[in-house]
């Protein structure tokens, strides 16, 4: 299995196009919520991308606006986590750096 450093899976997740939309990528990480106690459980996302800490989903858009949820700079770049929506789940899911196992099929290392 090939591996990745911990700081190009980070790079990878923040990058943004020119029209300022995020790359979808594939994850794995272990979840953990210390505020309520829970985690601990693998979760696999096979499509997801980063989203702002404020990003609300539209359910639906008409056809002259975009379908692409506009992007922010407001991301958990100065903490340990980020932001990601994971294709069908309606709500942000916040990921520990430390806890990101793989990333787009690659082991990932500190």
């Amino acid at each position: 299995m090939q591996i990745i450093p911990l700081s190009e899976v980070l790079k990878q997740i923040d990058y943004r196009d020119e029209q300022g939309k995020p790359d979808s990528f594939s994850i794995q990480f272990v979840s953990a919520d210390i505020s309520r106690n829970r985690g601990g459980k693998r979760v696999i996302a096979e499509k997801a991308w980063a989203c702002a800490a404020d990003y609300v989903p539209v359910q639906k858009k008409s056809n002259s606006e975009s379908s692409t949820p506009e992007s922010s700079t407001k991301f958990n770049h100065k903490r340990t986590t980020r932001n990601i929506m994971i294709k069908g789940v309606n709500h942000p899911v916040s990921v520990h750096i430390r806890l990101i196992e793989l990333f787009n099929g690659q082991e990932v290392v500190y």
